[in-house]
């Protein structure tokens, strides 16, 4: 970003005070990106700053030059850095500093919570560390340092990269609304970890039996608000009210049902109907989000092979997943 602002900034006429005010370096923290990776990353920016002022994303260059009136600045923050922030960086976190003495930078404080120890391998590479040594490592400081308390902790987090778009894989169903409802008896410090999951599984079990009791089938919504259909095959995909039975069958021949979750009604609804009435059901269990990516590839065949012969007999088939945007797409 800082490149292709000065980049901007050059073509508007914008004239800086210090020829190196605009910082265009890359900064990483050196206790977790080895040098050699340092500058592979480097070698990499100008290219894509190229890409990105060719595409023209950026619609109305003028404004984002007099919105990004100085460049960023990351300060990386981990539990394994044990090096002092520098003196630019001591400068930025400062904030009794009077305007005309204000840094140049806009902060980005980035800091990953994870708790990580070094492998030995020829990079330099880290995994999660479970629990904390109680004594000082002999590791260089710039490299890593560990807490040298005298008491061992296992306290720490592991990041898995994307999991904040993803939050279907840990949130245990667990919606804002529903936490903020019972969020005292979910962050009771009593609690070990175990019993706080084993607390949300309760409470989200009890939201669905309340929601299944007193949620009455709404026909209406099954073809606009739950489902859409693909061009003019006779294919839907939709969220999971969208299977919900009895009413799903006045809409669908089959379903292809891409989630952990079964309408305890659906067997009965088929059941009921007979031989009579043509229904066809599916269901492949496979969790939402990147967690269950190898079962989703495991049980795809079955699934096209599903779809292919209902589609091919002219039949109304509905996919669905829990929202409509993730398995079923």
């Amino acid at each position: 970003m800082n490149r292709l602002a000065l980049r901007f900034r050059r073509e508007w006429g914008y004239q800086d005070d210090e020829p190196t005010f605009w910082d265009v370096d890359l900064h990483t923290p050196s206790c977790l990106v080895s040098a050699e990776e340092h500058a592979e990353i480097s070698n990499l920016i100008d290219e894509r700053v190229q890409s990105l002022y060719a595409s023209r994303a950026v619609v109305q260059p003028q404004r984002f030059v007099q919105l990004m009136t100085k460049p960023l600045r990351p300060i990386w923050m981990s539990q394994i850095s044990s090096e002092p922030l520098s003196t630019i960086e001591t400068t930025l976190l400062d904030h009794s500093l009077a305007p005309e003495q204000a840094p140049k930078y806009h902060l980005l404080a980035c800091w990953n919570p994870s708790m990580y120890k070094m492998l030995t391998s020829p990079k330099g590479q880290f995994q999660w560390m479970e629990e904390l040594p109680n004594v000082q490592t002999n590791v260089p400081s710039n490299v890593i340092s560990i807490a040298s308390s005298t008491h061992k902790s296992s306290h720490g987090y592991y990041y898995t990269p994307g999991a904040a778009d993803d939050q279907e894989s840990w949130d245990r169903h667990l919606t804002p609304a529903l936490f903020w409802q019972h969020c005292r008896k979910i962050l009771d410090p009593a609690l070990t970890e175990d019993e706080t999951d084993a607390c949300i599984d309760v409470l989200v079990q009890q939201c669905r039996e309340s929601q299944e009791l007193h949620n009455q089938p709404r026909p209406e919504l099954c073809d606009e608000e739950n489902a859409n259909q693909i061009g003019t095959l006779p294919l839907w995909v939709g969220s999971r009210r969208a299977g919900r039975p009895p009413t799903c069958w006045q809409q669908y021949d089959a379903i292809l049902n891409v989630t952990e979750q079964e309408y305890p009604e659906m067997t009965n609804s088929i059941v009921e109907a007979g031989q009579s009435t043509n229904r066809f059901y599916l269901q492949l269990a496979v969790a939402e989000g990147k967690r269950d990516k190898t079962e989703l590839e495991r049980w795809m065949p079955v699934g096209l092979a599903f779809l292919i012969h209902h589609l091919r007999q002219n039949r109304r088939v509905l996919v669905h997943c829990s929202q409509g945007k993730d398995r079923s797409v």
